[in-house]
């Protein structure tokens, strides 16, 4: 997993990514405006049919930020795992007389 989270960060932090970003927001704007259009012309087809296009692009488009989020919880997690475990270690060594 932490290779994967370093990919990702360094992905995030390229300059090829803010372009990256720069060509989806302009993607992003024509869905809207295509959308938009449509719902003002009456055409409820067509316009649900961008309202999806525009929700399936969103949900790809956040996926690098979803990723890393869910890395940083489960790394997170794994930290107060080792320290639960660590603690619970330290009490049955205590129990059993090993330290003083």
């Amino acid at each position: 997993m932490t290779a994967e989270y370093n990919y990702l960060t360094a992905l995030r932090n390229s300059q090829g990514y803010t372009v990256l970003l720069a060509l989806w927001a302009l993607q992003h704007e024509k869905i809207v405006q295509a959308m938009r259009k449509s719902g003002k012309s009456g055409k409820e087809s067509a316009w649900r049919y961008y309202a999806g296009q525009l929700e399936g692009f969103e949900v790809a488009i956040t996926q690098v930020e979803r990723a890393m989020k869910d890395m940083e919880e489960k790394g997170e997690d794994a930290v107060a795992n080792v320290e639960a475990q660590q603690q619970v270690e330290d009490l049955l060594k205590r129990i059993k007389g090993d330290e003083k």
